[in-house]
């Protein structure tokens, strides 16, 4: 038998290797443009693929973004200005501007501190108090899944072996009202596929001296919105899970494009989609003359008043000339007062 031929027996008795895998990314922004669902859809370019790669005895990893990626208040019948992402931007905003008018520039040009001790324990205490009522809030408003077949497909997924987690901005002052939005709203417990399992648990956890305390636990990762990529390969390292492929999925450019980067230096390929289908209401919310944050006011209002959650509907022709009340949430009329 000749050379040759022992070689091209040896070659077809070799196992099968799978081309490499690259990473990829993907800003899915334009929801206007009749492409988007041509170009993009979670079943074709997250489920499905997903699913084959486990399929091919990969080891797959989702990891979604909860708010408007995962659910909303801002769809459906029953859709809630107040505490959706659009609100809570619009907020820390109101915030930073109230401190910046007071007290100038929080920081110099080296990152030195230039507000007093004062202000800064004041700012703290204020952003403690916009934190725990969004966590409020969050316990009592319904999550709508944006997509509805989400949920059921992430179980199908789960079942064929594809691991599961979420990376949220929101911090561990908000788990009670995270367990219930994945859990109770949208249907969905990571706890069984996620990195680690069910018992494993990072409580207070630090990436760095400097950073902030985040949490995970029963597969929900809470980054107290710091670097969601340094966080994710922080509890994937701590966990001992190695995955083949990363799948993420965000509605923030930052927070997609700090995921890619972190995966991509660390070596981990990945598939990173900036998700934009609640773009446009994200936009309502923050356009001129947009009735939703006056309706988010008044749903405040409500709130303080009667402790329910009264939806956009049932506030409709709220009297938008009257002025935002920061005294709802802090006591007073500007935020950087001291009394």
């Amino acid at each position: 038998m000749s050379t040759h031929l022992l070689l091209f027996l040896a070659l077809l008795a070799a196992p099968l290797r799978a081309a490499p895998l690259s990473s990829s990314y993907a800003d899915t922004a334009d929801t206007s443009d009749p492409a988007y669902l041509k170009g993009f859809s979670l079943k074709r370019d997250v489920f499905k693929a997903a699913e084959k790669l486990s399929k091919q005895g990969l080891k797959v990893l989702v990891a979604w973004d909860i708010d408007l990626t995962l659910g909303t208040p801002l769809s459906g019948r029953g859709r809630v200005s107040l505490a959706s992402d659009p609100w809570w931007n619009e907020q820390v905003k109101a915030l930073d501007a109230a401190f910046a008018a007071k007290y100038g520039p929080r920081k110099g040009p080296a990152g030195e501190a230039l507000w007093p001790a004062a202000a800064e324990e004041l700012y703290r205490l204020r952003f403690s108090r916009l934190v725990a009522l969004n966590g409020t809030l969050h316990s009592g408003i319904t999550l709508l899944p944006v997509e509805s077949f989400v949920p059921k497909a992430i179980k199908k997924a789960q079942k064929a072996g594809v691991a599961m987690m979420a990376v949220t901005a929101r911090g561990p002052e908000m788990e009670k009202a995270t367990l219930q939005d994945l859990r109770g709203d949208l249907g969905v417990d990571f706890s069984s596929s996620a990195p680690g399992g069910y018992g494993f648990t990072l409580q207070g956890f630090r990436v760095s001296p400097s950073a902030r305390p985040s949490l995970y636990r029963l597969g929900a990762l809470q980054t107290s919105g710091q670097n969601k990529g340094e966080q994710l390969l922080y509890v994937l390292k701590t966990a001992g899970y190695s995955p083949d492929m990363v799948f993420f999925v965000d509605d923030t450019v930052k927070n997609a494009r700090d995921m890619a980067e972190a995966l991509g230096k660390a070596g981990v390929p990945y598939r990173v989609f900036r998700y934009g289908q609640e773009d446009e209401r994200t936009r309502e919310y923050s356009a001129p003359g947009s009735p939703r944050p006056c309706e988010a006011q008044a749903e405040l209002e409500a709130f303080r008043k009667t402790g329910t959650f009264p939806v956009d509907a049932d506030v409709k022709g709220a009297d938008c000339a009257a002025p935002r009340g920061f005294e709802l949430i802090y006591g007073s009329t500007s935020p950087a007062d001291g009394n």
